[in-house]
């Protein structure tokens, strides 16, 4: 009997629920109204009146500082706004607005409608300048926001809009920053692949700057701090051997690196060479087959006397040698 009676009661209280549920729905459905544009609005904050005086107004309240409170004006200002052309520069107004509050995700659905229904829009550097901005703060760790609150985690939306970015538009005269400046942040986080990948393409786009030299150095570091198991794959080796070769005709050519960069580079590589040997001879070491290692540990001292295991190697010999 006290089952049923709870039953029912749980029922009812359900029934409560979804009535008052229904309700709300229903109130909010008559105030707030959503657009591809500008996403859900509140109708009632909608302010009538001429779109060039609202988007002004808009300007000069982001100028003070005042993000959230100028979105309503460009909001307002779109709503009323009758020029295509006006209306891209409103709907501009508002991304930087929501940059402006920290609501990033708002600021880059509003560009992807740009880009999407203006693809020759006069704006497009602006709107590239943006989306690198946004994208930057999404691997910085800004959330993507659903119903106005950021939960989500929006890194990989970061990671696509800048190589995107990068890809569609390598002459804007945003994206030789962004590209040097997301490889950093890729080698910073020890994304080494991604951050090889991308001075690379630095120095496929921007050979003649002043960074190139910069790039290729990292570029080898990268390719240096990715490579594991070369003892056993030395492809990452006979890569960077192939990208060497190149390098040294293409400086030779153009001065990209001074000398010293270059030798850098170089000794780089070499490192890596003596690397692989030096873990196979530690191999050897460990399953007890000395006279292998030692093969090994003199081929580094030999072949590779400028490397960092030069020293390691000849310490390992006379270690092992003095043992019975």
């Amino acid at each position: 009997m006290m089952t049923m009676m709870k039953r029912r009661s749980i029922k009812q209280m359900i029934g409560v629920i979804t009535f008052l549920y229904v309700l709300l729905v229903i109130s909010l459905r008559a105030e707030w109204q959503w657009s591809k544009e500008t996403g859900w609005i509140n109708i009632r904050r909608v302010r009538l009146g001429n779109s060039g005086k609202l988007n002004r107004e808009g300007v000069k309240l982001l100028k003070e500082g005042r993000c959230e409170e100028a979105t309503q004006y460009f909001i307002s200002a779109y709503k009323t706004s009758k020029s295509g052309k006006f209306s891209q520069k409103i709907l501009l107004n508002l991304a930087t607005a929501w940059i402006c509050a920290k609501k990033y995700y708002r600021a880059y659905s509003i560009l992807k409608v740009i880009t999407e229904r203006y693809p020759h829009s006069p704006y497009l550097e602006e709107i590239i300048k943006l989306n690198y901005e946004i994208g930057f703060n999404f691997l910085r760790g800004a959330k993507k926001e659903i119903w106005g609150v950021s939960i989500l985690p929006a890194k990989s939306i970061g990671h696509n809009l800048i190589q995107s970015l990068i890809e569609k538009y390598p002459f804007s005269k945003y994206t030789k920053d962004s590209v040097i400046k997301y490889a950093n942040f890729s080698y910073a986080r020890k994304d080494y692949a991604l951050a090889y990948r991308f001075y690379k393409k630095y120095v496929e786009l921007y050979p003649e700057d002043e960074n190139a030299g910069f790039a290729i150095i990292r570029m080898f570091q990268s390719k240096q701090n990715d490579t594991f198991g070369a003892s056993y794959d030395k492809t990452n080796i006979e890569q960077l051997e192939l990208e060497l070769t190149k390098l040294y005709f293409e400086n030779a050519r153009k001065k990209i690196l001074s000398d010293k960069e270059y030798q850098k580079v170089k000794n780089t590589v070499e490192n890596l060479k003596a690397k692989a040997d030096f873990d196979v001879a530690m191999y050897y070491l460990k399953v007890g087959k000395k006279k292998a290692a030692f093969t090994y540990l003199e081929s580094i001292m030999n072949d590779y006397p400028k490397s960092v295991y030069a020293e390691r190697a000849k310490e390992e010999l006379k270690k092992h040698s003095s043992k019975k």
